[in-house]
């Protein structure tokens, strides 16, 4: 409405005016240590009104985060997650509101996008206390959502973790000068922890998340593979598509995996269906395996 009314440096103005605005709100209410312990005993309470409401004010406070400095930005996660932020994820990753699933799947996102490294962390601690592990709900969320954005969104999520060339955060740069920078944010244990932690993917999760394609009976003619859903046939296809990154980023790992499970040879089964995408797929994982 005011674009024909201003001039260009007015908008620069007003642009300035609101980082600054957004700064002072974050860092004013991540220094009120009373109001962060009140937000998240929301979610030690019965209202499911109340605690939806909360799911969503985390979502935008975390947003409003993104155009913080990396230092700043990194203190205000650690305090969200000292007081329960990994429990408010799950709480919302399971929640029959799409609504609340939405702003669930966008709170992890931003902190994978930040600094997956913390996220490994997280959940290599949570393995080792016997609590469930963030990585098993979002397993749990991508066989059981019907919605295709946010399936594909879990899948996007589980593949950051999983790529351990994702040590530095994307700070205003382009993904490929933010992996030039990785050596220099990040101490060499990083880059072997991210390691670790792909090897304990393979012990303890890549099972689970490969479950439709180990259950294909490679003996069937695959004929119920005609009348797939929507949402089992983008089940199939993004597991592909991740199983084809695998091949490139775990290597040895990855064969030993799918010889274990004769992952290859069931996964033939999908090239009964009808869905071009999911023999696509089929095509790119059998030529990146050889």
């Amino acid at each position: 409405m005011l674009a024909r009314l201003m001039e260009e440096p007015v908008f620069s103005v007003l642009n300035s005016l609101m980082f600054f605005n957004q700064v002072d709100i974050v860092q004013s209410l991540c220094a009120n240590n009373e109001f962060i312990k009140d937000l998240f005993s929301v979610f030690l309470t019965d209202d499911d009104e109340r605690k939806r409401n909360a799911v969503v004010f985390i979502q935008q406070f975390c947003q409003i985060s993104k155009t913080l400095q990396a230092p700043a930005r990194t203190l205000l996660y650690n305090k969200c997650a000292d007081n329960g932020l990994y429990d408010v994820i799950e709480y919302a990753l399971l929640h029959k509101d799409i609504r609340v699933r939405l702003a669930g799947a966008d709170v992890v996102m931003i902190a994978i996008e930040h600094d997956p490294t913390v996220l490994r962390s997280t959940i290599a601690r949570q393995l080792e206390e016997r609590k469930k592990p963030l990585l098993t709900t979002l397993y749990e969320s991508i066989h059981r959502e019907q919605d295709l954005g946010l399936k594909l969104q879990f899948f996007e999520c589980v593949r950051i973790l999983l790529d351990p060339s994702t040590l530095a955060p994307v700070d205003g740069v382009n993904e490929r000068a933010s992996h030039m920078l990785a050596h220099i944010k990040y101490k060499p244990e990083d880059a072997v922890a991210s390691d670790k932690f792909v090897s304990t993917f393979y012990r303890n999760w890549a099972a689970e998340l490969c479950i439709p394609i180990i259950a294909l009976n490679e003996n069937e003619n695959g004929e119920q593979l005609g009348n797939l859903s929507t949402a089992d046939a983008a089940v199939y296809i993004h597991l592909l598509e991740l199983m084809t990154g695998f091949v490139r980023l775990h290597g040895d790992r990855f064969r030993e995996f799918t010889e274990k499970f004769n992952l290859l040879e069931k996964a033939t089964v999908l090239l009964w269906c009808n869905i071009k995408h999911i023999k696509l797929g089929m095509s790119f994982l059998g030529h990146s395996n050889t």
